[in-house]
C-alpha cells in the first residue's frame, strides 16, 4: 500500500510534533533502569533499559491529527491507552507506572522505532491503520504477541533480535503480506 500524497504531506507536522514532545518532557525522563524490575529485566538486556526513558503522566500526549486534517486518524487521537512510544521514549499514565506487561509492549515500539527508523516505522504504522484498525496494525499485532509471551512467562528470549526477526516480512515492501 502506499500513502496518499494528503498523509505524506503531513509527516513534517508529525516529525516536528514529536521533536517538540520529547524536547517539552525531557526534564521530566528518567532511564526505565532507576526502577527495580522484578521480570522485565530477565527479558531486556541492561543496554535497553539504561537507554530508554519513560515520562509519567496523567494524559498522554497525542499529536492532534484532526487538527492537521488527518481525519481518517482522529479515532486515534481519543483511543483509552495508558502507554505510547514516541521514537525512544515511553509516556505511561502514572496509574500503569509499574505495569511491566505495559512496558515491555512499548519497548517492542522502541525496537521497531530504532530497527526501522523514524519514516519507516510511520509509514509502517500509517499503512496498517489505513488497511484496517489499531488492534489489526501489524507493529501492534508483534507487540502484542510479544507482550501476551511475557506475561505467559515463556523463558526469556533476546528481544531486539526477536523484534528483528518478525520485523522482516512486514518491513519491506516487497516481503509484506497484503
Amino acid at each position: 500500500m502506499t500513502i496518499p500524497a494528503a498523509i505524506r504531506e503531513k509527516m513534517p507536522l508529525l516529525h516536528a510534533w514529536f521533536d517538540e514532545t520529547l524536547k517539552t518532557h525531557a526534564s521530566q525522563a528518567k532511564s526505565l533502569s532507576s526502577k527495580n524490575w522484578k521480570t522485565l529485566s530477565r527479558y531486556v538486556p541492561e543496554t535497553l533499559l539504561n537507554s530508554t526513558p519513560f515520562v509519567v503522566v496523567e494524559t498522554l500526549p497525542m499529536p492532534p491529527l484532526g487538527t492537521w486534517g488527518l481525519h481518517q486518524f482522529q479515532h486515534f487521537e481519543h483511543e483509552p491507552f495508558v502507554a505510547i512510544s514516541y521514537l525512544n521514549t515511553i509516556f505511561i499514565q502514572a496509574r500503569e507506572v509499574d505495569n511491566e506487561a505495559i512496558l515491555f509492549h512499548e519497548l517492542v515500539h522502541i525496537l521497531q522505532w530504532k530497527i526501522l527508523g523514524r519514516d519507516r516505522f510511520l509509514e509502517l504504522y500509517i499503512e496498517g491503520l489505513l488497511e484496517g484498525m489499531y488492534y489489526t496494525s501489524p507493529l501492534e499485532v508483534m507487540a502484542y504477541k510479544l507482550q501476551e509471551e511475557f506475561e505467559a512467562s515463556v523463558p526469556p528470549f533476546d528481544l531486539e533480535e526477536r523484534v528483528a526477526r518478525e520485523l522482516k516480512p512486514i518491513s519491506s515492501p516487497l516481503t509484506r503480506k497484503k
